[in-house]
């Protein structure tokens, strides 16, 4: 009997009109993985029946749901498009895109063709969406989804399937552009950023049916860190200080197209960091600082992408 391999698997995205309908024979996308994670949420409770022969009389199941993952080498994708979106609540707009309380939901399905076999999830809603990008490495990301139910069946939901556009995967070195901390280009260097979206989506749960009712959308919570080489005070006074500052980063490939700018206007160094990190002999003195963003007062946006799609 064959077994699936990794390396024959593709996803898929639909943008539902309806949260978690049945529907079949969708138009789908195809998305850029490096690895996936479809999974379903199942609440068990073992039933507290005494039994003369000692045994567990059974299983009950209680509630049911949908979760997982989308790992991808980013780049400049429609279907990453629409799920930066998603992971805001916006819509893009003369190819910008700023938060907002639209509630997106998506069929994913995954296709394993030397089994042919899939797994589908329904209403599927953005909870998290990660971009790493750190020095000397390509650009990696991460999209976490809550879902209503999983399905799985040895034919398609999909009745056509848009390929990716497979463009150039971002380079920390060589496509991280226009750098700006406090709005005027940082000197200092920079080893790492990350940027992370959370929608804090939740379940809505109750009584007459295993899986949810819905999902909800909570607090739009930014955040990230930047990893630098401690130069001298400025950066390390804004955490002291509690200073508020902004971010903004450009990822571009290397013709000049296809590029995102990311601005997030309003940002406090906050939590666990602004100390100097020695790690030992030969190496440099290292500043940790995580941010968490916030409404700017000036132009109303907790975060701001602009696309160049050409």
């Amino acid at each position: 009997m064959a077994q699936a391999e990794a390396d024959q698997v593709s996803v898929y995205i639909y943008e539902e009109t309806s949260w978690g309908a049945l529907s079949t024979a969708l138009a789908m996308s195809a998305v850029p993985i490096t690895g996936h994670n479809l999974g379903m949420d199942k609440t068990t409770i073992v039933s507290d029946t005494i039994r003369s022969d000692r045994m567990v009389d059974t299983v009950v199941a209680t509630s049911t749901s949908a979760s997982g993952s989308i790992d991808f080498d980013f780049q400049y994708e429609e279907t990453f498009n629409k799920l930066l979106a998603a992971a805001v609540g916006g819509a893009w707009a003369t190819n910008v895109l700023v938060q907002g309380t639209t509630k997106k939901s998506y069929s994913i399905e995954a296709k394993y063709p030397d089994i042919v076999q899939f797994s589908s999830i329904r209403g599927a809603r953005v909870s998290e969406f990660n971009l790493n990008i750190p020095v000397g490495q390509k650009a990696t990301g991460s999209c976490r989804y809550l879902g209503k139910s999983k399905a799985a069946a040895g034919t398609s939901i999909a009745a056509s399937v848009a390929a990716y556009a497979a463009n150039q995967v971002y380079s920390a070195n060589a496509d991280l552009g226009t750098l700006k901390e406090g709005g005027a280009a940082l000197s200092t260097v920079i080893k790492s950023i990350t940027l992370n979206i959370a929608a804090n989506t939740r379940l809505i749960t109750g009584v007459t049916q295993a899986a949810p009712f819905g999902i909800n959308l909570g607090v739009l919570d930014i955040t990230g860190s930047i990893e630098a080489y401690f130069e001298d005070l400025v950066l390390l006074n804004k955490f002291l200080n509690h200073t508020k500052s902004s971010l903004e980063f450009t990822l571009t490939t290397s013709g000049g197209g296809k590029s995102y700018l990311f601005l997030i206007p309003a940002i406090y160094y906050a939590g666990t960091g602004g100390n100097e990190v020695v790690t030992g002999k030969n190496t440099e003195v290292m500043l940790t600082l995580p941010f968490q963003a916030v409404k700017d007062s000036v132009t109303g946006n907790e975060i701001s992408i602009t696309r160049v799609p050409t």
